[in-house]
């Protein structure tokens, strides 16, 4: 039968749409196998509300006595004295008081624990993204998660256990997490196991939301049923009785109670069991839908392919008060444990009550001899009645029946049975926020309060491992139907780094990666809750103890008490509050110190002037240098300009000369050459 679910089961892996469509089974069985299938699990069903029956009597009585039901009496007369003293409510209102915000307190509920080596930081890093993306989750994603703790923790301590169911929504393609009243999750009493039992939700649908499923081809239809249908006309339905009352018309705001049956069927007759989750309706056993209770990664083959075992899908998580020491799929829970006594208490409260009702208002017998109107008669304050009697004859005609003022021994009896209710739920004067005594030593003060939260920490442990258990559920339902797009969204954070790793190595390794941190084999997810610490007043003693030491000079870093303090006291911007400012100086020694630097900047600028006046002096000085010796210059040039006209002048003549004697030289010779040739 295990392949053939695998074959009919549409399980996709796309981890963008996270899509699951698993079909209806019913479909494909004959009419006649489907309905005995209805007509017997709903005898199952049956059976197990039958089981606990008593238990659901014994919550339901707490219920009322939390709530205050006002019930009238008629015992010892009509509508007397019916007072409910608030024991119980007391100590459920204190319980949730102190367990939402020590359980849920902080913004990351869920944390990543790494399980095996980790030797560069890989799974702490997952660990890290899965615990920011699942605490984003259930205080955000996840519709009424927080209002379902919210509630859990008021209903727990009074009916001593809820449920949990966690699966994925194919419709709004998100996980759900939701919270089931006792009454509403049917188990069976005697129960040896809670995993491996059946286990049956009872559903609560409109006419209108059964009809939709049934056109999505979710639930089947019926052929000649006309519970979902009202009559064809108006006057068809006047026709059968004289109102809409008793007339068969479906209210389309009626909701219909349904059963979700979580089972084991033998379907293939191969003489194994196999999970199912068959929809039934609880007045006559009609099969809406029959889905696989498993899931591919849930069954178990051998060597040659052959099924071992099936391992049923879980998607429910029980949240117990205390144990119940007679079963072990339901809790106790404060009204176990103390409504009798605060029935007895009521019941004293009561007593006294109704005698001094009968000692302020008496009554008695009256003579025949007294001559008075006749019925009861009613006295207003400072009122006066005339008869027709003597005052002694109205004395002796009037007998008082013999009442007693209300018993200080039951009024003893009654401080007693109240002092022991608040001892068994731990609602002491320190933990409703009374100091019993004056000058009350810090370590007498908490002792008395750690050995009052003993038993709230037992609970608190117990809370604790169910939203473990929880939380890996939601963690499980991730690692199939991970939406990726959200889950990049919610880690903003780590933008340039996914950015950077989707340029470097494309977008489809990075979703494959980042797909990887919800592998079930290397992180485990546990809630951040810190159920041994969890009074706040008992944090913030404690802070303080050791504020107290590090002021005695005891060797205590001074900087990590001042954290402890501060986180004790559930302030914002720790860090920002111990990064101290620069130490600001003395007003006077800054004052000082400026009058020093102002002396020294009026040296400087003294010097400065003089460094000036000796650089302007030096100046000068050397223009009247360079003055002279440019005159000197401008001298020597005059006269060198004369002496070179001067010798230009003894050049030319000297020149001249030359050239004369030059050409008397010509003409001598030329006159020689003439006389020797003649």
């Amino acid at each position: 039968m295990a392949e053939e679910i695998e074959q009919e089961v549409d399980f996709q892996s796309d981890t963008n749409q996270g899509a699951v469509r698993i079909l209806n089974f019913a479909d494909n069985l004959p009419e006649s196998e489907v309905d005995d299938i209805g007509v017997e699990l709903l005898e199952q069903v049956r059976t197990d509300i039958n089981s606990r029956a008593e238990w659901l009597d014994r919550v339901e009585n707490w219920v009322k006595l939390a709530t205050q039901v006002v019930e009238s009496k008629t015992f010892p007369w009509p509508e007397a004295s019916n007072i409910k003293f608030p024991l119980l409510q007391t100590a459920a209102v204190q319980f949730h008081a102190r367990a939402f915000p020590a359980l849920l307190g902080n913004s990351t509920p869920v944390k990543g624990k790494v399980i095996g080596m980790d030797p560069v930081g890989e799974k702490a890093a997952r660990a890290q993204r899965v615990g920011t993306y699942m605490s984003h989750q259930v205080l955000y994603d996840i519709e009424h998660w927080v209002d379902d703790m919210d509630r859990a923790l008021l209903m727990l301590p009074l009916i001593g256990a809820v449920y949990k169911k966690t699966y994925f929504n194919p419709k709004t393609m998100r996980p759900v997490s939701d919270m089931i009243h006792a009454r509403d999750f049917i188990i069976n009493y005697d129960a040896k196991d809670f995993t491996n039992s059946r286990k049956t939700h009872r559903l609560w649908k409109a006419p209108n939301e059964i009809v939709e499923l049934q056109k999505r081809g979710i639930y089947r239809e019926f052929e000649g049923d006309d519970v979902l249908t009202p009559p064809k006309t108006a006057s068809e339905a006047r026709d059968k009785t004289h109102g809409l009352q008793n007339s068969g018309v479906q209210d389309p705001y009626t909701l219909q109670e349904l059963y979700e049956v979580h089972c084991l069927l033998d379907l293939d007759e191969d003489g194994y069991r196999e999970p199912y989750i068959v929809t039934l309706r609880e007045s006559d056993g009609k099969v809406f839908r029959i889905t696989a209770g498993y899931g591919p990664k849930d069954v178990e083959h051998d060597d040659a392919g052959n099924v071992m075992a099936i391992t049923p899908k879980t998607y429910f998580t029980p949240y117990f008060f205390m144990p119940d020491p007679e079963s072990k799929t339901h809790g106790l829970g404060f009204g176990t444990i103390v409504g009798p006594l605060n029935e007895a208490v009521n019941t004293l409260i009561n007593q006294l009550t109704d005698a001094g009702t009968l000692s302020n208002l008496q009554g008695g017998f009256l003579g025949r001899g007294i001559r008075i109107q006749g019925g009861n008669l009613k006295f207003s304050p400072g009122e006066w009645k005339p008869v027709n009697n003597t005052g002694d004859d109205l004395r002796k005609g009037i007998f008082p029946m013999p009442t007693r003022e209300p018993s200080n021994v039951l009024f003893q009896l009654l401080g007693t049975l109240v002092e022991a209710g608040r001892d068994l739920t731990s609602v002491q004067d320190m933990m409703v926020g009374r100091n019993p005594g004056q000058n009350q030593p810090f370590s007498t003060s908490q002792l008395v309060m750690e050995q009052g939260l003993k038993v709230f920490n037992g609970i608190y442990k117990r809370i604790y491992r169910s939203m473990s258990a929880e939380f890996r559920l939601l963690y499980g339902v991730n690692s199939e139907h991970l939406n990726m797009r959200n889950y990049m969204e919610t880690l903003d954070y780590q933008g340039e780094e996914v950015a950077k790793a989707i340029e470097e190595s494309g977008p489809e390794v990075v979703m494959k990666f980042l797909a990887g941190d919800f592998d079930q084999d290397d992180v485990d997810i546990l809630p951040t809750a810190e159920p041994d610490m969890v009074a706040e007043v008992q944090r913030a003693m404690k802070a303080e103890s050791l504020m107290a030491k590090v002021q005695l000079g005891l060797p205590i870093n001074p900087v990590v008490a001042l954290r402890r303090m501060l986180e004790a006291e559930q302030h914002e911007g720790i860090e920002e509050l111990l990064a101290m400012p620069e130490p600001q100086p003395d007003p006077q020694v800054m004052i000082k110190a400026k009058e020093v630097e102002l002396k020294g900047i009026d040296l400087e600028i003294k010097a400065g002037v003089a460094e000036a006046d000796v650089i302007l002096k030096e100046a000068q000085a050397e223009a009247l240098f360079m003055n002279a010796e440019g005159e000197e210059m401008q001298r020597m040039h005059t006269q060198f300009l004369g002496e070179k006209d001067q010798r230009r002048k003894e050049f030319d003549s000297v020149t001249s000369r030359l050239k004369e004697m030059n050409n008397a030289n010509k003409t001598r010779e030329s006159g020689k050459k003439t006389s020797g040739a003649t």
